[in-house]
């Protein structure tokens, strides 16, 4: 049996699709690359909501790709130990 300790929470936000299946935006840092991917691991996250928007304003800007619709969901990473059975 595992034992996990809980270490850290973080709130994060990314910006994702309302297709479906959801799909989420990676941009590249220093440049305005933007894709959508479909594993959150990969998505862009910011640690502040006004982040998110300025992410997802400067993605409209910059594509003029007002089509899309995307929304910022907010995202809980958690950090913990585990005690393993050995």
């Amino acid at each position: 049996m595992e034992i996990k300790h809980l270490e850290k929470k973080c709130r994060k936000y990314v910006i994702a699709t309302l297709s479906s299946p959801t799909m989420y935006l990676h941009k590249t840092l220093g440049e305005a690359k933007y894709t959508f991917i479909k594993d959150i691991e990969g998505a862009t996250k910011t640690e502040k909501l006004k982040a998110a928007k300025w992410v997802q304003r400067n993605y409209y800007h910059d594509t003029h790709d007002y089509d899309m619709q995307t929304i910022i969901l907010p995202l809980d990473v958690t950090y913990e130990l585990i005690e393993e059975d050995n």
